[in-house]
């Protein structure tokens, strides 16, 4: 992944448009039969921020353009305590385990590839932690999931 992702004129910005109002958007470009292998083209808008949260399955990002900061963390109490931190630029990449947590962070635009052994559909137990309320909860499984448009998927 971090070859293909290192080759961004393979991958154009324009064409993983975040839609005007939204601090981001999934591209789908290519999920298994059997809704495993799932792999995404991951836009997102400057200004986005994800709190902490886990996967509930293995998980890659691999930079393509762009710079998105990934914060790091172990549980602690009925919380987070951060553990570390890494960049995800062109070419490099995190990996995670199910029950591992992140946070990410995005200044200006960017665009991630992301692998998961299950499609994001079917994630129906992801947890994350809401610092508002000291609470962790459930992320519902992501539904405003695009195609990617079929010039990129060809290149």
């Amino acid at each position: 992944m971090e070859s293909i992702a290192s080759r961004s004129e393979l991958f154009p910005p324009e064409q993983f448009a975040v839609a005007p109002g939204k601090t981001g958007a999934i591209f789908e470009l290519s999920v298994d039969g059997d809704l495993r292998y799932a792999l995404y083209a991951s836009a997102g808008a400057g200004g986005k921020a994800q709190p902490p949260h886990n996967h509930t399955t293995w998980a890659v990002i691999v930079g393509v353009t762009g710079e998105e900061m990934n914060k790091f963390y172990d549980r602690a109490g009925g919380g987070v305590k951060e553990k570390g931190r890494n960049v995800v630029r062109q070419g490099t990449g995190v990996a995670f385990m199910p029950e591992d947590l992140h946070s990410i962070h995005i200044e200006a635009p960017v665009v991630n590839f992301h692998m998961y052994g299950l499609a994001l559909e079917q994630l129906f137990h992801r947890e994350y932690f809401d610092a508002n309320s000291g609470a962790w909860k459930i992320f519902p499984p992501h539904s405003d999931i695009r195609e990617a448009r079929e010039s990129v998927r060809t290149s």
